[in-house]
C-alpha cells in the first residue's frame, strides 16, 4: 500500500505496507510499517517520515502525544520521546487504548481483565471487570 497523508500543512508519499495508522491531536500521525517491521511518524516540522525502531502490531495514541503499542505476542510498549525508543512495560494484552486524559487501558490477553496503567507505580492495575475489546474517546 501507499499512503498519501494530507493536511493543510503537508502532502507526502509514504512507501511501505502499513498495517495500522493512528492520527491524534495537532495532526500527529503514526503508523506501523509491517513490511519493514518499524513504526513511523510524520515530522510536521521537517515534513518527512521518521522511522522509529519497534516491531509492533498495534498502536494507541493519546491526546498529548503519548504513544503505546503491542507487539504480536501482546507485550506492551510505551514510546519514550527523549530516547525515541519504545520501552517494554510488562504485561500481555489483547488490545490497548489511551483515554482522553492520557491514561492507558488494556485488556489482558489470557483473562480478559481490564487494567489501567498507573504511572506513579509504573504497573498495570486491574479494575475488576473483563472485556474482549475496549475503546476510549
Amino acid at each position: 500500500s501507499t499512503l498519501f497523508p494530507y493536511t493543510t500543512l503537508f502532502r507526502s508519499l509514504m512507501p511501505g505496507s502499513l498495517s495500522q495508522i493512528v492520527v491524534g491531536a495537532a495532526d500527529r500521525i503514526w503508523a506501523i510499517d509491517s513490511s519493514q517491521k518499524v513504526v513511523v511518524r510524520f515530522d510536521t516540522v521537517r515534513r518527512n517520515w521518521e522511522i522509529i525502531p519497534g516491531n509492533l502490531a498495534k498502536l494507541a495514541l493519546g491526546p498529548i502525544g503519548d504513544v503505546w503499542g503491542l507487539d504480536s505476542t501482546g507485550r506492551a510498549y510505551r514510546f519514550n520521546p527523549a530516547s525515541k525508543t519504545f520501552a517494554d512495560v510488562p504485561g500481555s494484552f489483547a488490545t490497548i487504548v489511551v483515554s482522553p486524559n492520557g491514561t492507558a487501558w488494556a485488556v489482558d490477553k489470557s483473562t480478559g481483565q481490564i487494567s489501567r496503567y498507573d504511572p506513579a507505580t509504573q504497573t498495570w492495575k486491574a479494575i475488576g471487570a473483563a472485556a474482549t475489546r475496549i475503546t476510549a474517546g
